[in-house]
């Protein structure tokens, strides 16, 4: 049976479809591919109806209501999910490792974030708040923060590193992004990378009575967030976020690596490509709608959904077969 080796979000995968019997340490771990491919979709499903209040529309209640269910759990899987893959990137030497992260992570976020000034906000380049994650690039960069903190503190405990987080985060101003909203989403991280040092904690998440626990919790989080207009990023709640996350990963492990969520797994592959590109296409679709007379919200809102997800599958396909293509996302370093 072929390997395919396992990839951070960002790193390049035109080199390896030319070379798909290189050998691998493991098997890829599909389930993880279609939990971000996952929660990809959930950010711009997110964006597609909140980015129309950018042009003076006001965004279609029933699918911000819909989008308010995630938002306790979206950004803390994806960063669960990145945490995971942190002890096999430390394996390598911690120069590899640096350049790596500097490659797959610090540049896209640096190109992307240049394109969008130029297309969007001209006048913010100058700015320092721009290029200190003031896009909807921010992810990107604290991701690339986390994995050089793992770098740094490679020796402490990660759960010790959890708690500091978490504790920080719960003393942060409220609604601050640089304080609250950096350290809870460290603190997940972290949790990720705790979970992956250990298989028999991932494997607890196949105990299908955690179901019986979870299903609730997640459930009235979910419809208590959507009632509020979306709970993300208050510490408070880590205890019903990380219930929830165990349980999707555990649903995932048993479902999530047939040939139905194939899809989710391109998506998950070549989730830079998704993060990089489908906001400025839906900025630009919604401004072209208008033009054009459109005015219904909910038509626009699926609009700025289906066609930028829909180029970006064709962007991603032509990038694996299009090495130089890969420059847009990747620096090999």
């Amino acid at each position: 049976m072929k390997k395919t080796i396992e990839r951070a979000p960002g790193e390049s995968v035109a080199a390896p479809a030319r070379a798909p019997d290189m050998p691998s340490a493991r098997p890829r771990m599909d389930w993880i591919d279609s939990l971000r491919g996952l929660a990809t979709m959930l950010v711009i499903l997110f964006h597609a109806s909140v980015v129309v209040g950018r042009h003076g529309l006001e965004p279609w209640p029933p699918l911000l209501y819909l989008n308010h269910l995630f938002t306790p759990f979206r950004m803390a899987m994806l960063m669960v999910l990145s945490g995971l893959l942190v002890p096999k990137a430390l394996a390598k030497p911690p120069r590899t490792y640096l350049l790596r992260k500097t490659g797959t992570l610090l540049y896209p976020y640096l190109l992307w974030t240049l394109a969008y000034g130029l297309l969007i906000e001209p006048a913010a380049l100058s700015h320092v708040k721009l290029w200190m994650g003031g896009s909807y690039l921010w992810f990107i960069l604290f991701l690339f923060t986390y994995y050089a903190w793992a770098l740094l503190l490679r020796r402490v405990p990660p759960a010790a590193i959890v708690l500091v987080a978490a504790l920080l985060s719960f003393l942060s101003p409220e609604n601050s992004k640089y304080e609250e909203r950096y350290f809870f989403l460290m603190a997940f991280f972290f949790l990720g990378h705790m979970l992956a040092r250990d298989p028999g904690r991932i494997a607890v998440t196949d105990d299908r009575r955690l179901a019986w626990l979870a299903i609730p919790v997640v459930a009235i989080l979910a419809a208590g967030s959507a009632i509020a207009g979306g709970i993300n990023y208050k510490i408070e709640l880590c205890v019903p976020v990380g219930i929830a996350i165990l349980l999707v990963i555990g649903l995932a492990r048993r479902h999530a690596e047939g040939g139905l969520w194939a899809p989710l797994r391109f998506v998950g592959r070549h989730s830079i490509v998704f993060f990089s590109l489908h906001y400025p296409l839906i900025y630009g679709l919604i401004a072209l709608c208008l033009a054009l007379g459109l005015g219904s919200v909910p038509a626009i809102s699926a609009i700025c959904f289906v066609v930028p997800a829909g180029l970006c599958v064709a962007l991603a396909w032509m990038r694996e077969r299009h090495a130089v293509l890969d420059y847009l996302y990747v620096l090999p370093l």
